[in-house]
């Protein structure tokens, strides 16, 4: 496995790709492309959890995948929709180097945790809003699939994770009409890939409500997903494994099974 740094065109040092490559990079043909997994690690948009990327990046490499763990913007800089932004020169800049990297630019997936759950579906809704995102639009931010993670989705502020929607408000006012533009449950596009939504029933962080909420809106579209509440396991548990938690969880840990299976039907790969 080749692991390098991938910057921003813009010379920005803070928002950055980790690409974990398969050695086998280098001698790929067109038959033997692969997949292309961008993962958005959690941590309320003032970190990025160490827990939710390369652990993350070695289950799905491990699977055929070549993964990108995205570096994106935070604290102050985390004001909507500068992550977002973030997370589409990721894939453009995937897409643009495909054959570098090995990667077939017709099967980049997205997988977003916690607030990079709201970066992935955010790009999942934005990417073709130019009022939203902004930069080069010769390669498509538009990933093929999302994997949301007990995500962040909505800024109501009956659910809402309040210390993510505060970052992204940035020092917009705090209104209702503000909170209802950063519900991105409000802005589900007909032409929305398909998503894999996985949360826990009593996640006491962010309200598994993000989730049913945003399948709701998703049907009312009829954009295709999946959808699975497990009864128990706390917030944050990424790969549910003694790598990343306490204790293992092998209930909720099923969703890597699943969400693995979903992917190969989306992006028409076999691992």
């Amino acid at each position: 496995m080749k692991i390098e740094t991938i910057y921003r065109y813009d010379g920005r040092r803070d928002i950055y790709l980790t690409a974990y490559l398969l050695d086998d990079v280098d001698r790929c043909t067109f038959q033997h492309v692969r997949p292309a997994l961008l993962v958005c690690p959690g941590g309320g948009f003032s970190s990025c959890s160490n827990r939710e990327a390369e652990p993350i990046a070695m289950h799905f490499a491990a699977q055929g995948y070549q993964v990108f763990v995205l570096q994106y913007s935070l604290g102050e800089q985390a004001a909507f929709p500068a992550p977002i932004g973030d997370a589409a020169w990721a894939v453009r800049a995937i897409r643009k180097d495909a054959k570098r990297y090995g990667v077939d630019p017709h099967k980049v997936a997205v997988v977003g945790f916690s607030a990079g759950g709201y970066v992935a579906a955010g790009l999942s809704v934005f990417f073709a809003d130019r009022s939203v995102l902004k930069g080069e639009t010769r390669a498509s931010a538009r990933p093929d699939a999302a994997v949301l993670c007990y995500p962040v989705l909505t800024a109501g502020r009956e659910h809402a994770h309040e210390g993510s929607i505060r970052l992204l408000l940035g020092e917009t006012p705090d209104t209702p009409q503000r909170r209802a533009a950063l519900s991105l449950e409000n802005h589900i596009p007909s032409n929305m890939p398909p998503v894999f939504l996985w949360h826990t029933a009593d996640d006491k962080s962010v309200d598994v409500e993000n989730s049913l909420l945003f399948a709701g809106a998703l049907a009312k579209k009829e954009i295709p997903f999946d959808l699975h509440i497990f009864e128990t396991g706390h917030h944050g548990l990424a790969d549910c494994s003694l790598r990343t938690c306490d204790k293992s969880h092998p209930y909720p840990a099923r969703w890597l099974m699943l969400a693995q299976e979903w992917l190969g039907k989306q992006l028409k790969f076999r691992t």
